[in-house]
């Protein structure tokens, strides 16, 4: 069936795809070194608005907080709570404005959408979702 050359390149070949494979599990599981960056921003303030984004696929909430945290002035930044992917901590307070929060982003320009009669249109844009570490915590009940 195969001669005795035909065996050996298929032993190599064989023997070379087996090496192959170790190096890249290696590479990908053992390797030390991270190629992907950190890009969680954090943010700190009170609550001053919130809007319900009711769209049935994309439901969750939309945060205005005057931003304190790392700066001399204070901004606007506009966030949204996914329930499905957001960590919510202490207190559990994000429903109504007034309490002070804490906590950690992902930056992505998410679109907060409203159900209209039957479909959805986009409310506004946030500057990004909270995480599902750090998450967001508030300082009242």
């Amino acid at each position: 069936m195969f001669s005795k050359t035909h065996k050996k390149i298929l032993f190599l070949i064989s023997g070379l795809c087996l090496i192959l494979i170790v190096a890249s599990v290696f590479i990908r599981f053992i390797s030390p070194i991270s190629v992907t960056a950190d890009t969680t921003k954090y943010y700190g303030g009170e609550i001053t608005k919130v809007t319900y984004c009711t769209c049935y696929y994309d439901f969750g909430v939309m945060l205005e907080i005057k931003n304190k945290l790392m700066n001399k002035s204070t901004e606007q930044i506009k966030i949204f709570y996914n329930p499905l992917t957001s960590k919510l901590r202490a207190y559990y307070n994000i429903w109504k404005s007034g309490p002070q929060v804490l906590g950690a982003y992902i930056p992505d320009n998410h679109q907060c959408k409203m159900t209209k009669s039957y479909y959805c249109t986009t409310e506004d844009t946030t500057k990004g979702t909270i995480d599902s570490i750090k998450g967001i915590g508030t300082t009242s009940k």
